[in-house]
């Protein structure tokens, strides 16, 4: 019988469900070569697959997952399997029926596609959904009961893949994302902000697997739990890996995996299995141990009206009205719309920043629409993303510029805004739905804004029923009463609807504040009268230019007055001790070098360009620059990394603001004088496909003045030595993030030794440590800074 989505919610609030535990593993144990997918024995070995599944069947799985995980077009075409994928696909969940006999669910596995879509890496959005749709359409027409999305590090990929599967498939949708031992995702996303987008995204249940122990996912899926009213899945791995006489293994026994079931389950686990390292027993152990278990109760009467960026969650309807700044908006503003006419994104980036730094936690951005406006969104949505860490609200008339917008998002968004007319709800609410946003809905209809509050709030209440009707929660609704100007008369049915909204239909309320001061003199007392206004009328999100002086005093008023102690501290910080506005504070006049410097920490690779071009023509060796600005920039953002405050995008912008800077200068440098660092050959080992972390290191090396040469991915030991011989190498730098791929390295280091090249090997990525490169002879570098600064060490000995 077929699994319905809220079939399966009851069942996970009923009991605790088991996952399977790890396919690999047991494919090893079968003669499963190193360097070669998985995936492959559906067609190559199926018996080794089907007695696999059975294993786990027998050991109390009430789901088993197909072995698909990393069976994309794309990821096996590394393997030159691309043109059997569907079959590959479609064989996982035949022997897995086959196995199931109706006894246990089978869920389509969907992994990730072993690179990023960008702004990470160079893969398009549409590219990842594309890959992701295909293979779940496949998965769900050979019968799968559920598709299952896991081991996601970036949470647009996810959203990717989330989207791509709820879109091919009516069952029950989970995502899984992973997190390290500090509680996040390697770029940086919290466990609470992952859960919040992939709910919206359309995901069913929400979950962390791999990358860690039972012990580091207590705290990750305590987070989920209390963010989002889905069941919340675990999967951990059997501890940490070591590295054994060149083998991975994991040194956690079944007994011990199973102790940890109750305490997942206490955290708010409602579905429990295995990743790296489980088998069977480790499974038919923790069957047991979830015996009586009973899943965590739903939260009821809870209300969580949430926005999210990547690494932020934004809670409205807590308090004070959430600010959104109303400043990225050509109307009126010359020079803004010169910059998005050039395609130049710097002063978006710039006022992002300093709404931001004045009480904006969120950013509205609008582009006009002109033509080209849907690609000038994008870019704007991903510049600003670029600049702040804030949720963005995507402005726009026209359904395909908000929706070039909601998919160039990364978290849960805000769609601005959609009309109550039948025309435009049909249009726009999809998209909100499809995008995984929460949406803005206008009290007026194709006829305009009904003059009285009776007639707007009979819109407001067509927009929700048609929302709701839609599949859009309740808690994702937002009602815009429309603020007109206090010169026509008319301010005050806006608040008479807003009032009857927030009585009447329990969904959350935004209003553009500053429109009530349109044509009227001192307009920043008129706007800080109605943000106060409103705000006692129950307004949860106000569209306002922060930077005004007297609506950043109203914001810093309502907040001390809804909140608590933080919220007066604040207050108090702001207000007590006020400089006068007469006494001007000398500006330090920045130079080009110290522009320079500051871009790359930030990230901006415009401003970062642009700084190095004028420092250029100020300098007689313009290769000085380099080492006087751009590599003191990207050791703070190595610092910042250690310390947390920065993660994987942040590192990565800065990388590329680096390198552009950097090729700005080389081009003014004479190449005979100039003398390169040293050469590196650089490459992910045999078998690994995953290579944002080599592409990271390769941009700071190359910041750092080394030549690179870039062998790409799932490169075969010969081709590295070979390369090595050819370009004369100093160094040759290796990069593994699976375990099972990390003994490559070792091989590598051997070939080197036996055909005699001297060039030193550097080795790291996520699962290598400093004592496993110490045993095969290498040098470890823990991040990108670290690379360069022990590149530039075994150069010199």
């Amino acid at each position: 019988m077929k699994l319905r989505r809220e079939q399966f919610k009851t069942l996970a609030r009923k009991r605790v469900l088991l996952l399977d535990g790890a396919m690999g593993t047991l494919l090893q144990r079968e003669g499963l070569p190193a360097g070669e997918p998985p995936d492959g024995f559906n067609i190559h070995r199926p018996d080794a697959v089907r007695a696999s599944y059975a294993a786990y069947v027998a050991a109390g799985a009430d789901i088993i997952l197909t072995n698909t995980f990393g069976a994309t077009r794309r990821r096996l075409a590394l393997y030159r399997l691309a043109s059997r994928a569907d079959e590959i696909n479609r064989a996982g969940v035949v022997l897995a029926r086959e196995a199931a006999a109706d006894k246990t669910w089978v869920a389509g596995d969907v992994g990730p596609l072993g690179e990023y879509p960008e702004p990470l890496g160079a893969l398009s959005f549409d590219e990842a959904y594309r890959e992701f749709y295909r293979q779940a359409r496949v998965l769900a027409d050979a019968g799968v009961d559920l598709v299952v999305v896991e081991t996601m590090s970036d949470l647009r990929e996810a959203k990717a893949a989330v989207v791509a599967a709820r879109a091919a498939f009516d069952g029950p949708v989970v995502a899984f994302m992973t997190f390290d031992d500090g509680g996040r995702a390697v770029t940086g996303t919290p466990p609470e902000v992952a859960a919040v987008t992939l709910v919206a995204a359309g995901a069913d249940a929400v979950g962390a697997n791999c990358s860690v122990g039972a012990r580091e996912l207590v705290p990750v899926i305590r987070a989920m739990a209390a963010a989002v009213d889905v069941p919340v899945c675990a999967k951990p791995n059997a501890g940490l890996p070591r590295l054994v006489a060149g083998k991975t293994v994991f040194r956690q026994t079944p007994a011990q995996f199973a102790s940890w079931v109750p305490k997942l389950v206490a955290a708010g686990a409602a579905v429990v299995g295995g990743c790296c390292g489980t088998t069977p027993e480790h499974v038919r152990l923790a069957a047991k141990a979830a015996r009586g278990l009973k899943p965590p109760r739903r939260r009821r009467g809870e209300r969580r009206s949430t926005l999210a960026s990547r690494t932020r969650l934004v809670v409205a309807g807590a308090g004070a009205p959430v600010v959104v700044g109303e400043r990225i908006n050509p109307t009126g503003r010359r020079e803004l719309t010169r910059e998005l006419a050039k395609g130049s994104f710097d002063l978006v980036a710039s006022e992002a920043e300093a709404q931001v730094a004045a009480g904006a936690a969120v950013v509205d951005v609008n582009v006009g629409d002109g033509d080209g406006a849907a690609g000038t969104m994008a870019a704007a949505v991903r510049a600003i993303q670029d600049a702040v860490d804030v949720p963005v609200s995507v402005d726009s008339a026209r359904p395909e510029v908000l929706e070039a917008g909601l998919k160039a998002a990364v978290g849960k968004p805000l769609l601005n805004s959609c009309p109550a007319s039948g025309r435009a709800m049909a249009k726009l609410l999809p998209l909100a739905r499809r995008w995984g946003a929460a949406v803005v809905g206008l009290a007026m209809d194709a006829r305009g804004i009904p003059a009285t509050s009776a007639e707007r709030f009979k819109l407001a209440e067509k927009f929700v029923g048609r929302a709701l009707d839609e599949g859009i929660a309740l808690d994702d609704i937002y009602v815009d009463p429309l603020m007109l100007t206090a010169a026509q008369g008319r301010a005050a049915q806006a608040f008479e609807t807003l009032r009857e909204i927030k009585k009447t239909l329990g969904v959350r309320t935004i209003m553009g504040v500053s429109n009530v001061s349109h044509g009227l003199p001192r307009r920043d007392l008129l706007n800080a009268a109605a943000f106060l206004y409103a705000a006692g009328a129950g307004l949860d999100l106000a569209i306002v230019d922060p930077l005004d002086e007297r609506i950043r005093e109203a914001m810093g008023t309502a907040s001390a007055l809804a909140g608590g102690e933080r919220e007066v501290a604040a207050y108090v910080e702001a207000f007590l001790e006020k400089p006068s506005r007469k006494k001007v504070r000398k500006r330090k006049v920045p130079t080009p070098g110290n522009e320079l410097y500051e871009a790359v920490v930030d990230g901006r690779r415009e401003r970062a360009a642009a700084a190095a071009a004028r420092a250029v023509k100020n300098s007689p060796k313009p290769f000085a620059i380099n080492n006087k600005f751009i590599v003191p920039a990207l050791e703070e953002v190595g610092r910042l990394f250690e310390r947390k405050e920065y993660y994987l995008p942040q590192v990565i912008r800065a990388a590329e603001a680096g390198q552009a800077a950097f090729s700005v200068i080389e081009k003014a440098t004479d190449k005979e004088s100039r003398r390169p660092a040293g050469r590196v050959v650089f490459a992910t080992v045999a078998g690994d496909v995953h290579d944002i972390g080599k592409n990271v290191v390769a941009a700071v090396l190359r910041s750092h003045g080394f030549d690179v040469y870039d062998l790409g991915k799932n490169v075969s030991t010969p081709r590295v030595v070979e390369s090595a011989k050819a370009r004369r190498a100093d160094v040759v730098a290796l990069s593994a993030l699976m375990t099972t791929t990390m003994p490559e390295m070792g091989k590598v280091a051997e070939a080197l030794r036996e055909r005699g090249v001297k060039a030193r090997l550097l080795v790291g990525g996520a699962v290598v440590t400093e004592k496993y490169a110490k045993e095969i002879g290498a040098a470890y570098a823990r991040d990108a800074v670290a690379a360069a600064r022990v590149a530039k060490r075994l150069v010199r000995r």
